[in-house]
């Protein structure tokens, strides 16, 4: 055996033993499902080790492809299963850690305590009578925002689609093109945007907060109460640009190759997110916020709202407490 081939297996041994040790561990979570099934299906599903959760999601699949075999007697759906289009598995997979992030920026504000309520609805409550809040909570609260939820998986309804038909027709899916990776490309900077957007406001109000309860002395941004620095230097929300236009990624991925139109009946989720972002959130974000802090209109000013743009001068320190 050459010394390479020696160097190589004694330097990677480590990860032999780990992954080693991931099997084992998913064996011993596996013989737990008869007694125990949510422990065992949530310790997989949290565990530590990324690689039991990928065999067990392995293992899945093989047994899906079993049954399948059983009820048709056709071997090609693990054909079928490796074979999905190159467009869908990106977009799932970049869509899943967005919703990563959102469901922890949602939990670490107390999000899924069934006692939490957006600050900004109770604000709307103020804004209409009781029988029309009613009312717009059936049409737009619980109805049109689902609406929306399902109308941003339509490109990835056509992408679906379009890799059938080829298929039927006996040929392959469209490759994903320039335009495809560009998706790829501003979907993953987008996202990226939000985390960062989602950290630098986080640890504000945190810090904001602690100052207030322990007495001490304000300045700069903790005295003005809201943030000026970071991306919020560019953008008033920096999240709410980067939300509504990863959409827009998604159809440019998804969408405008297979469909060969720039724009389609397919982005219907991305411009109602889009129109939502800037005639709603936009909207009544900042009624609250010029209402409670008295240089958030000096901000708006010399700030864009949404868009990140070459901002205008600093605004003057204000006094300390």
């Amino acid at each position: 055996m050459s010394p390479w081939v020696l160097t190589c297996f004694a330097g990677n041994r480590h990860y032999l033993v780990e992954a080693a040790d991931a099997t084992l561990q998913l064996g011993a979570l596996l013989r737990r499902l008869p007694g125990e099934p949510w422990t065992a299906l949530y310790s997989i599903w949290a565990h530590q080790d990324p690689l039991v959760l990928a065999e067990a999601l392995a293992l899945l699949a093989a047994a899906l492809c079993w049954v399948w075999y059983l009820a048709t007697h056709n071997c090609s759906h693990v054909d079928r299963m490796c074979g999905a289009d190159m467009r869908l598995l990106l977009a799932c997979a970049l869509t899943a850690a967005w919703g990563c992030r959102l469901t922890y920026n949602f939990a670490r504000k107390g999000g899924y305590s069934l006692r939490f309520e957006d600050y900004r609805w109770a604000v709307v409550r103020t804004l209409m009578p009781r029988a029309l809040f009613e009312v717009f909570n059936l049409v737009f609260v619980a109805a049109v925002q689902h609406a929306l939820c399902l109308a941003i998986t339509l490109p990835a309804f056509v992408a679906a689609t379009a890799a059938h038909k080829a298929r039927q027709a006996g040929g392959t899916p469209e490759p994903m093109g320039a335009g495809g990776w560009v998706g790829v490309a501003a979907f993953a900077v987008l996202l990226l945007g939000e985390v960062v957007a989602d950290e630098q406001q986080w640890a504000f109000q945190r810090h904001k907060h602690a100052l207030i309860a322990a007495g001490k002395p304000r300045r700069g941004d903790y005295r003005r109460g809201f943030r000026t620095s970071g991306l919020f230097r560019f953008s008033r929300h920096p999240a709410f640009f980067c939300e509504y236009s990863l959409w827009w990624a998604v159809y440019m991925l998804c969408a405008v190759g297979p469909s060969h139109c720039g724009l389609g009946w397919a982005a219907a989720g991305s411009v109602g997110l889009t129109v939502l972002f800037h005639a709603g959130s936009l909207w009544i974000t900042e009624r609250i916020s010029v209402s409670k802090y008295p240089e958030y209109a000096a901000y708006q000013a010399t700030t864009s709202a949404l868009v990140p743009w070459l901002p205008g001068k600093p605004l003057p320190e204000p006094r300390d407490d």
